[in-house]
């Protein structure tokens, strides 16, 4: 189904609709994500429980229903005020709340065109490649940003965000993951930080998930077009 040209959206609303509203949800895209370290977990059971456990911590600082994910860099949040990582975050992640660690891992400075990065870098846009929070929340999200009078953006992304930042959200409250500890937004890190090898930065964050969303693809067409190579 289509609505608003948002395709996720509506079987996103659907699937919520069937869930207790105090239940716990994480979203993720399919095409561009991948499990990552998640503190060493292995397992289906033991991944779960260590999301479960992260996502409840992150509600709990952020005193927040919903948590998206952090990026470097923004898209399709116009000109909505997008503010800085709260105090807490120093504290939790030091070395990812680093401007100069962030700096020296980005690509910030090539002008691409698909959104700015934040000066200095800091992970503090949002990304719905990861929707996480209780599903009565997300289901507010779900239903209501996107047809919300005086929301703006042209994508679930930019919606979800208007959403919040104008004040739309009814019961909803908004947390994003500074940390990196659900998922790692791997557009706007160097392309040898984001490739899965020693010294990277999926070596320094142990982010249940990587995504790599926007041109960050090609890392998985490079790894594809290896493959085919060796075979």
């Amino acid at each position: 189904r289509r609505w608003n040209h948002l395709y996720k959206v509506p079987a996103l609303a659907s699937w919520l609709a069937t869930l207790p509203p105090d239940d716990l949800v994480v979203f993720v895209d399919g095409a561009d994500v991948a499990v990552h370290d998640c503190g060493g977990a292995t397992g289906p059971d033991a991944v779960l429980a260590e999301v479960r456990r992260r996502l409840m911590t992150l509600l709990d600082v952020g005193n927040a229903t919903v948590v998206f994910g952090a990026e470097l860099n923004a898209y399709d949040v116009d000109e909505d005020p997008v503010p800085p990582p709260p105090a807490w975050v120093g504290t939790a992640c030091p070395n990812v709340a680093d401007p100069a660690w962030l700096a020296a891992r980005s690509d910030c400075d090539t002008g691409f065109w698909l959104g700015e990065c934040s000066s200095p870098p800091r992970l503090m846009y949002p990304n719905t490649g990861l929707v996480a929070g209780t599903a009565g929340a997300v289901l507010e999200v779900a239903t209501r940003a996107v047809v919300a009078k005086g929301a703006k953006g042209v994508t679930d992304q930019g919606r979800f965000w208007s959403y919040f930042a104008r004040g739309r959200n009814e019961r909803a409250t908004l947390a994003l993951d500074y940390c990196a500890a659900l998922v790692l937004n791997a557009f706007r890190f160097l392309p040898s930080a984001r490739r899965q090898r020693q010294g990277t930065i999926l070596d320094d964050v142990d982010s249940c998930f990587v995504h790599y969303p926007g041109p960050a693809k090609h890392f998985w067409r490079a790894r594809a077009r290896a493959r085919r190579a060796g075979d």
